[in-house]
């Protein structure tokens, strides 16, 4: 499963309200690790994330192939 925002709407908060209702859910379902895997080549998710406090998980690369094309994921972790 995956959720994008329209360039349109970036930089307006938008993302980071998805993601503390979604956190929030998992938290209150009991959740105390959360992870997620992003596209290494899409620098601005990986700031995105890394700037709502996810660490990069090591060791958890993974390749997918997708059409055809090889790509890359990396796995970031929150712990509660």
């Amino acid at each position: 499963m995956a959720i994008y925002v329209l360039a349109e709407y970036w930089g307006k908060g938008i993302g980071a309200q998805l993601w503390a209702s979604g956190l929030k859910r998992l938290v209150d379902q009991g959740y105390k690790v959360i992870t997620l895997w992003v596209l290494a080549e899409n620098q601005r998710a990986v700031r995105f994330y890394r700037g709502l406090g996810g660490r990069e998980e090591l060791g958890s690369r993974r390749t997918l192939v997708r059409g055809g094309v090889s790509l890359e994921e990396v796995r970031y972790v929150w712990e509660r």
